[in-house]
């Protein structure tokens, strides 16, 4: 499966905050399709 997007941490720029966000709903929406 795909890998888990890893936090950039709190100090980050927003624009990596965000990436970080949409990976990680497209994560979370491909891993909760495959699971069922």
């Amino acid at each position: 499966g795909p890998a888990q997007p890893t936090y950039p941490g709190d100090d980050a720029p927003v624009e990596d905050l965000v990436r970080f966000y949409d990976n990680l709903q497209q994560y979370l929406n491909v891993v909760t399709r495959h699971r069922y």
